[in-house]
């Protein structure tokens, strides 16, 4: 059985359109899909640049509200954060700076706060010392809530306004035997017995002489007589001890007579500095 050339080619020619047809379908398919990316691509960058263009107004709003980056803005200081009153208190006690007051926001005044990656937070602390002074304290602290961070960019303190109405500079007589007088002297006893090479304890004897003066701090000034105990040892243990608890030798003869100066600055680390120097 033969086929002709001529019965077969509608069968070709049929089966070539047809596999025209279904690879010209398959590329508007194709086309659509790609063209249904590319849209979609489209709208995603659309709804980024939205979403950035929005956060970018509302921070710019935040900025005007609240000062401004690298613009600090007045507010109360009861907006100052727990975590920064927490951090300042912490500065004091690396200070040595012993003060009495309990709420450190009522002491805060010119309290601005500054936008940053967080907030900076700057104010000035009017502290009540111990020694009845003032001391003004600066405060410059970097806090950023969601990181727990807080960094002291700056702390710095320095006496404030007059002190029981005395002038800086000016001396005034003072009581020896006042419990005013008591630290300081028993700095200047202190002293003393450090530079001492005797086996026993120098103990004051005569207070005389008291004066103080208003500096960076308080100046205390007394000219003391030594004896030596026999009841007491030159020993850390009664290095500043008085003549209350180390009696001198009832066969002391000989006294030695200091003229002792103690500053007191609370806010330094070592609080006291002394000099005392034998006197005739």
């Amino acid at each position: 059985m033969s086929v002709s050339i001529v019965d077969s080619a509608p069968c070709i020619g049929g089966t070539y359109i047809h596999q025209i047809m279904r690879n010209s379908i398959g590329g508007v398919v194709v086309y659509k899909q790609k063209e249904a990316l590319r849209n979609d691509r489209l709208k995603l960058a659309l709804f980024r640049y939205t979403m950035k263009f929005l956060i970018f107004v509302g921070l710019i709003g935040h900025v005007f509200c609240v000062g401004g980056f690298g613009s600090p803005g007045s507010i109360a200081a009861s907006e100052i954060p727990d975590q920064v009153i927490e951090s300042t208190k912490q500065e004091l006690q690396k200070q040595n700076l012993v003060y009495t007051d309990t709420d450190l926001r009522a002491q805060a005044s010119n309290v601005q706060r500054q936008v940053v990656a967080g907030y900076i937070y700057k104010y000035t602390l009017t502290l009540n010392t111990a020694d009845g002074g003032k001391q003004e304290c600066t405060f410059k602290i970097w806090y950023k809530e969601w990181e727990k961070f807080v960094q002291v960019q700056q702390s710095d303190c320095k006496p404030a306004g007059i002190v029981k109405r005395q002038l800086a500079g000016g001396f005034s007589a003072a009581d020896c035997n006042s419990d005013t007088f008591q630290a300081p002297l028993q700095e200047a006893v202190r002293h003393v017995n450090m530079m001492s090479n005797s086996m026993f304890h120098m103990t004051p004897v005569q207070v005389s002489k008291c004066t103080t003066q208003v500096v960076a701090g308080s100046k205390y000034t007394m000219n003391i007589d030594f004896q030596q105990s026999e009841t007491c040892r030159n020993d850390e243990d009664h290095m500043t001890s008085l003549l209350a608890d180390c009696p001198p030798s009832n066969s002391a003869t000989y006294t030695d007579h200091f003229q002792c100066t103690v500053v007191y600055a609370p806010w330094h680390k070592t609080q006291y500095e002394t000099d005392c120097k034998m006197v005739q």
